[in-house]
């Protein structure tokens, strides 16, 4: 499959009808794969990034049918971007019912080697980030009485990978993060999940391929799982849309491997 095919809609449709979408990281790869699809099951989906103009292209691919979406700028690094990004959202949209966390930096880097600069910008970006949007968004739905966040991890969360430390360590904490906000906001209403992904066909994986020696010998390692291929990103996407759906409300606090078996 091409990155072009891999930004196809799903089709699986829910029905999102009256949901107020927030999709940090929505202006690529799985993240775009589900702002479309919430958008086209009844959403207004409201994209976080900092990249206006990959945003706004995944905005113009959606239905024309497709409820109001909007873009809002915002650094998941920064807490005081994070909290004007949700009032903004809360301003155009109305209060968000649905948060996804799909912003991640990927960083190779054996521990040994990791310097202290990449060390933290990737917990910045993959677990500092996934706390302040996961805060934020709790802080809203606790008001309403129902909501649904939605933490996209990795397999790299739930699995050793030689090279990837930092990558590693800061997705293990996001699921045990997810783990324990199921737990604290059970009598609010608000459900909190989280999605491990495999090796996924998006930039991001693609960008970090192309930096090896071989990029083609690393896209087939990537590809030794038992599903022999890598996923799509419309597959996580709809993986991500059961959990934040109203027919999961008996769904919190799970953790699901979308991976092609390579944690089995």
């Amino acid at each position: 499959m091409t990155e072009s095919q891999g930004t196809a809609r799903a089709s699986i449709r829910y029905d999102f009808a009256g949901h107020v979408a927030v999709v940090v990281g929505g202006s690529s790869g799985i993240g775009a794969a589900t702002a479309e699809l919430l958008a086209s099951s009844g959403a207004r989906v409201a994209i976080l990034s900092r990249d206006e103009k990959a945003a706004r292209k995944v905005l113009r691919r959606l239905p024309s049918d497709a409820p109001q979406g909007e873009w809002v700028r915002c650094d998941v690094t920064d807490d005081g971007s994070v909290e004007n990004a949700f009032a903004e959202v809360e301003s155009r949209l109305g209060s968000p019912t649905v948060l996804v966390n799909s912003a991640g930096l990927l960083t190779r880097g054996a521990a040994d080697e990791t310097s202290s600069d990449v060390w933290n910008e990737l917990i910045a970006v993959n677990l500092t980030g996934t706390f302040y949007c996961a805060r934020e968004g709790a802080r809203i739905m606790k008001r309403q009485g129902r909501g649904a966040i939605v933490n996209v991890s990795s397999e790299a969360g739930l699995k050793g990978i030689r090279g990837l430390a930092g990558y590693c360590a800061a997705k293990a904490a996001v699921v045990e993060l997810t783990r324990c906000m199921a737990l604290d906001l059970a009598d609010d209403g608000v459900r909190v999940n989280c999605v491990c992904p495999g090796t996924t066909r998006t930039p991001m994986v693609l960008n970090a391929v192309a930096l090896t020696p071989d990029p083609q010998a690393a896209l087939a390692r990537y590809a030794t799982r038992p599903a022999g291929r890598l996923g799509t990103p419309q597959e996580i996407a709809a993986a991500i849309a059961y959990f934040a759906c109203d027919d999961a409300g008996y769904t919190t606090g799970a953790i699901l491997a979308v991976d092609g078996g390579y944690t089995a």
